[in-house]
């Protein structure tokens, strides 16, 4: 405990001190208050019940009544309470109770008193000593022995045998204390006991029945004394007056049913020599939300701000984990407001000012309602209802990119990965997962980023080198790349991209594998080579067919322009096919100088200047040739078909010169196979002759 609690410890003792000593003063001047009331009371109940006095003397009992209690609650009690009490006081009274402490309190009551003469020239050292001497000196005095408790204690057992006989006698004899009241208190000219007595059960309020409008009223009287043999019930309405028999259950009570009440009415029963009391019945209306602000709190860490929505009763769509916020007004008081779900209460509106005020966080979706009640009793029969919908924050999307990879990869490749997340919300991280072999294999998880803090997309690039996992040749690799959000209700929330699936692969395997599409990607290339030579030919007929109707000919040009850019597109995939390939070796590390030289500037690069230039402008001018046909144009064309097709060979000459080179390497590698083999075999023979040698002594 630190040295300054222990400082002031004392100041907590006495301030306790303090408060028991007024509350010791409270209970005993309460006690003496309810006596004098209680014994009042009797006094005046039975001198009224034994001399039946008259509503004079009954007035001037209770101003007498009043008079004496008032005096004694001035005297005992209100009086003592406004007397102050200081510390200081205090400290003197248990100073000279428990001369042990030798003033030490009383200094520093003196000294802790901020307000003091001297406070302003006191030494901070000197005041913190006397204040921990003086706590230190309180420590084991029985300050609690200054209080009288065994008289707190009668005072206290006054009161409550004060109040326990008020609360039997209101249990065994309820009417007679009620007339007793009336005739004393009110100084009504009720009479006392009769044969029989007619007393309403249904709850009143000033003497008046509160009833919903339109609805039935179930009347219940309660007879006392002499059971009465029929019971009238007596209803006076604006027009006219109305009597219905009771109907008698169980041994004391009567009911009658009134039904839909339209208006007001007063009523009163009749059975034997009791007549009750006229009671008013007054019609109401029952609660219902008169007007209401519905505020929507997402959850903290969508750092969404918070939104309103319509009050109207409908679906309301909200993130799970909301908090949701209902500010209403009712068209009279209420007593309370219920939130229930499948009828079980959800939350509970409290009062604020005159509106109701309730904020509770939806843990399933459904339909809430709310059920009011008023200060009468009364509630609303058909509660204004809400669908609350709970959506799910969706996962984080993963895109992940790894352009330029194919299905094999040898165990020095480099992927470059190129990864792409976004959330709704805000990403928390990121990792790249891989698995070795099948199903069966375990996945393992690397972390990447972390993504800037609550950043709802992140891109970002990598290079993996496959080295660093060691692989071995024949194992299947299975790559992705997954996020998380910051879902701290019911997440997080785990996005992932789609799978990679890869093969670790020889160099021979992966070679001739690229080999074989070469071939495939050349044939298409020779077909659209084909095609561009088949297009000039049909040019140069139509071009010595000019002097004809030219009826045809549009239909003809237009029909050439569709054919040159059906050539584009395909060259257009051959050049795609063949970066493809570039790419596929790069990754592998295969990409030499000689790769580059070949299938980069001999083939890519061409077909490159084919696509985006040549091709195109081709294409257009066949386009303007079949709205104006003219020979000048047609030469114009024919000049550029034939550098196209020029380039085209070229491009065609250096695709052959790749397959050679892919055929020699191709060759060298399954003469390097061939030998390793006869290696084995050689070493196989030696390793068996060595054996039969020494396995010979044996066999004799």
């Amino acid at each position: 405990m630190k040295a300054t609690d222990i400082s002031f410890r004392w100041q907590h003792t006495l301030q306790q001190l303090l408060r028991r000593l007024r509350f010791h003063v409270l209970m005993d001047g309460l006690a003496r208050w309810l006596v004098l009331l209680g014994g009042g009371v009797i006094v005046q109940w039975s001198l009224d019940y034994w001399l039946h006095l008259q509503r004079p003397m009954r007035a001037t009992l209770l101003l007498g009544l009043v008079a004496g209690c008032i005096a004694i609650l001035w005297r005992w009690l209100v009086r003592p309470l406004q007397q102050p009490l200081h510390l200081a006081d205090l400290a003197e009274v248990i100073e000279a109770r428990f001369p042990q402490l030798q003033s030490r309190l009383i200094s520093a009551v003196q000294f802790g008193d901020p307000s003091g003469p001297a406070a302003d020239h006191q030494s901070s050292e000197l005041r913190s000593a006397t204040l921990h001497q003086a706590a230190v000196a309180l420590e084991g005095v029985p300050v609690d022995t200054l209080l009288n408790r065994t008289r707190h204690r009668r005072r206290c057992g006054i009161i409550l045998l004060l109040a326990a006989g008020w609360a039997g006698a209101t249990l065994l004899w309820p009417q007679t204390l009620a007339i007793a009241v009336e005739r004393n208190l009110l100084l009504g000219r009720s009479e006392w006991p009769q044969q029989t007595r007619l007393h309403l059960l249904n709850t009143t309020e000033q003497g008046m029945i509160f009833s919903p409008r339109d609805e039935d009223l179930e009347i219940r009287y309660q007879s006392g004394g002499v059971r009465p043999r029929l019971v009238r019930l007596e209803i006076r309405r604006p027009d006219r007056t109305e009597y219905i028999t009771m109907t008698g259950v169980g041994s004391d009570e009567f009911r009658a049913l009134l039904p839909r009440l339209t208006e007001n009415v007063r009523l009163r029963a009749r059975g034997h020599d009791g007549l009750s009391d006229w009671t008013d019945v007054r019609l109401v209306d029952r609660p219902r939300i008169q007007s209401a602000i519905i505020t929507i709190q997402p959850p903290a860490y969508t750092r969404e701000p918070r939104y309103q929505l319509a009050a109207e009763a409908g679906q309301i769509e909200l993130l799970t984990g909301s908090s949701v916020e209902f500010l209403f007004t009712a068209h009279q008081p209420l007593a309370a407001c219920t939130l229930l779900l499948d009828e079980l209460p959800v939350a509970t509106a409290q009062p604020q000012g005159e509106q109701w005020r309730a904020q509770f966080q939806p843990q399933q979706s459904g339909i809430y309602r709310w059920t009011l009640r008023d200060t009468r009793g009364l509630e609303n029969l058909r509660p204004q209802a809400w669908q609350i919908k709970l959506l799910a924050d969706a996962p984080p999307v993963v895109e992940l990119r790894i352009p330029g990879a194919g299905d094999l990869l040898t165990p020095q490749a480099i992927l470059p990965l190129q990864l792409e997340l976004k959330d709704r919300f805000g990403l928390a991280e990121a990792a790249l997962a891989w698995q070795w072999g099948g199903a069966e294999g375990t996945e393992q998880q690397r972390p990447i980023g972390p993504p800037p803090r609550s950043s709802k997309q992140w891109s970002t690039s990598q290079l993996l080198h496959l080295a660093e996992w060691q692989p071995e040749i024949g194992q299947n690799l299975q790559l992705s790349a997954l996020a998380r959000d910051e879902n701290d209700i019911s997440g997080p929330g785990e996005g992932r991209s789609s799978t990679f699936r890869f093969r670790i692969a020889t160099t021979d395997e992966l070679l001739a594998e690229l080999s074989r599409r070469e071939q495939e990607y050349r044939q298409e290339f020779e077909r659209a080579y084909s095609m561009q030579e088949q297009l000039r030919r049909n040019l140069l007929t139509w071009a010595q067919q000019l002097d004809q109707p030219a009826a045809s000919a549009p239909l003809d040009q237009r029909t050439a322009a569709r054919m040159q850019q059906q050539i584009n597109r395909q060259v257009g995939l051959v050049r795609q096919q063949f970066q493809r390939l570039h790419d596929e070796l790069r990754i592998n590390q295969l990409d030499s100088a000689a790769v580059q030289e070949r299938l980069g500037r001999g083939i890519i690069e061409p077909l490159g200047e084919l696509v985006q230039n040549r091709l195109p402008a081709l294409h257009e001018q066949l386009n303007r040739l079949a709205d104006q046909p003219d020979a000048s144009s047609l030469a114009t064309i024919d000049i550029a078909q034939m550098q196209i097709l020029r380039q085209m060979d070229a491009i065609l000459n250096n695709m052959s010169r790749w397959e050679g080179f892919h055929e020699t390497i191709s060759l060298l590698q399954a003469i390097i196979q061939l030998q390793e083999e006869l290696r084995r075999e050689t070493d196989q023979a030696w390793q068996q002759d060595i054996d039969d040698l020494f396995d010979e002594p044996k066999n004799e």
